[in-house]
């Protein structure tokens, strides 16, 4: 996960060959530094969602005995990371809107799919559902209207999107198909800050040969509003 200003990487990794523990450190992009521990849990798995500037950094993580949950820190102070929503479920892969009133989240609540849900940022006070069935990998559009999901599928995967509207409490309108695509993980994406592009991960469609034949590609949408149109229009038109 990057900074905001882009010079320094927060990610996870395992703490020595003799154990799986997994904890977050910090590095500068050009190596000008050793990397920096910046948590000290002995967490089984853990990884970096949002780094919002030098006061919060978002992630989850999952501690002996329990299932993944949701933190945040302050990442440049030393200081201990604070429960956000633990819970007999996972919650994992957290999303704080542009404006740090809500944070969106997946969960497998109920113990059925893994579902999308909103609650109040930084107490999780209320609770609404962006999807009853399957979806993963949330992303606010940088205005914070919009909520875009995937909903993975065996045959194809497609990119959903809710508008949140804010009135005394939050609604969560229906969900409008962005875009079809076979995607290699739905986690492996992110919106451009601009919010007409994204980038995503595809799978291979041909045997790669030589240096780097396992590498992932990696692929930039553009002008995808104009296609999801063109796709949909009535035929005739």
């Amino acid at each position: 996960m990057w900074s905001p200003d882009g010079q320094r990487i927060a990610f996870g990794k395992r703490v020595d060959s003799s154990t799986t523990a997994r904890e977050l450190f910090i590095k500068f992009a050009d190596n000008r530094a050793p990397e920096r521990r910046i948590t000290i849990r002995r967490w089984s798995e853990t990884s970096a969602s949002q780094w919002l500037d030098d006061t919060l950094l978002v992630f989850d993580a999952e501690s002996t005995g329990r299932r993944k949950d949701i933190f945040f820190m302050r990442p440049d102070s030393g200081s201990a990371p604070a429960p956000y929503l633990q819970s007999p479920a996972d919650e994992f892969e957290p999303q704080v809107s542009p404006d740090r009133r809500l944070l969106a989240y997946s969960s497998d609540e109920g113990g059925g799919e893994r579902t999308g849900w909103l609650r109040d940022f930084p107490t999780p006070v209320g609770k609404w559902a962006v999807s009853r069935i399957l979806s993963r990998a949330p992303r606010w559009s940088p205005d914070g209207r919009y909520l875009y999901y995937w909903r993975p599928s065996p045959q194809v995967d497609s990119l959903y999107r809710v508008r949140v509207d804010r009135t005394q409490s939050v609604v969560v309108q229906a969900p409008e198909l962005v875009v079809a695509l076979d995607v290699d993980g739905v986690w492996n994406w992110d919106l451009h800050p601009d919010g007409k592009r994204f980038v995503y991960t595809a799978p291979a469609r041909e045997p790669v040969t030589g240096v780097g034949a396992n590498a992932v590609r990696y692929f930039i949408l553009q002008g995808w509003f104009g296609e999801l149109r063109r796709l949909t229009a009535p035929a005739g038109n």
